[in-house]
């Protein structure tokens, strides 16, 4: 058996990369034959062109010719409908076996709504990173197992955090991810941190992804003697670039709105916080409320009282952030490292 694996984006995602590349090297090294496509390069999706009938003709080799016992394997894969309809030629009339795998409410974006139900509908298998999306996939589709996003723990816990602030003394509050996508969720540590702020709390804020997104950098200058450093980018290819950065937080957050897309994400900047020791605050969207207990292995916040009382509580306590990234970093491990994942994937496949 061979897993054709087509990703939606290439390594800087961390949806390609933490779902699709990365477990792509552990299953090689158990044995399972992967063979990785890049996507796409043509743009935009309205013209044809040379190089985009050259990848029609590519992926029809792959999707319709390849061995009966072979897996396709899509990690959120919606290219244009082209691609689409090969697939579901591969699966209708060539009797081709396809696993279809998302992490978020792909779904509710207009360009992909109807790529994506039919995908989950035509599907031999559905994987998905929580339960909501668990939810809606099964209303489509029979065999779904939920996947949460996991992380090489191995490579994590090397940076795990040591019980120190910084040289400045400050406690360092950080966020990490793609900027410009959370603008409205980062909107709500602005109250937040003006509180913290007005009440002498001593800490830097650190983000991680600024992408040199101007209204992000606007949004936090309105804070009145807040000091905050944003990192535009990362080298999101290298597997330790991103809990390197978390190494050097003391708390790592995660506000969420909730909305009909957020209530679709997985825990995944909770998941890295967590893996690294760091204890996480979060908002009670989505999947946090299946990762984040409460006062024992993070803190819940749902409104900007309830964040400014917990940041301070451990802003304030080390032995209590150190204690609650202890308590993290074991639930990580035992719930959301490649050893635990990698296998449920394999049997997956082995079952299409």
């Amino acid at each position: 058996m061979t897993i054709h694996l087509f990703t939606g984006k290439d390594s800087r995602s961390a949806t390609a990369r933490l779902r699709g590349i990365l477990p792509a090297r552990e299953l090689l090294a158990r044995g399972v034959f992967v063979k990785v496509y890049p996507p796409p390069s043509w743009r935009p999706a309205w013209r044809v062109s040379f190089e985009r009938v050259r990848e029609f003709y590519r992926h029809a080799k792959i999707l319709l010719f390849a061995p009966r016992k072979d897996v396709i394997f899509l990690v959120r894969t919606i290219y244009q409908i082209d691609f689409v309809f090969l697939v579901l030629c591969a699966r209708i009339f060539f009797r081709k076996k396809y696993v279809f795998d998302f992490d978020d409410a792909i779904y509710e974006k207009p360009w992909c709504r109807y790529r994506a139900r039919l995908l989950t509908r035509f599907a031999s298998a559905v994987t998905v990173g929580n339960h909501h999306l668990e939810k809606w996939a099964k209303s489509r589709n029979g065999c779904v197992s939920i996947i949460p996003t996991a992380i090489p723990f191995d490579i994590y816990v090397k940076f795990t955090k040591l019980p120190q602030t910084s040289a400045s003394g400050k406690i360092v509050i950080g966020w990490i991810g793609n900027g410009i996508n959370h603008l409205k969720n980062l909107k709500l540590l602005v109250p937040v941190f003006e509180r913290l702020v007005s009440d002498g709390v001593n800490f830097r804020f650190v983000l991680v992804g600024g992408m040199e997104y101007r209204p992000l950098y606007d949004l936090f200058d309105k804070v009145p003697g807040l000091e905050v450093q944003i990192v535009d980018e990362l080298d999101w290819s290298d597997p330790e670039s991103a809990p390197t950065a978390i190494a050097g937080f003391d708390i790592g957050v995660m506000p969420l709105v909730s909305d009909t897309k957020t209530i679709g994400k997985s825990a995944l900047k909770a998941v890295e916080y967590m893996a690294c020791s760091v204890p996480p605050v979060v908002s009670p969207v989505g999947e946090n409320g299946f990762l984040v207990q409460d006062g024992e292995n993070g803190f819940v916040a749902s409104s900007t009282r309830e964040w400014v009382e917990k940041l301070k509580l451990l802003a304030a306590d080390a032995d209590l952030r150190q204690k609650l990234g202890a308590a993290a970093q074991a639930v990580v491990r035992q719930n959301y490292s490649y050893e635990v994942i990698i296998p449920k994937l394999i049997t997956i496949f082995q079952k299409v």
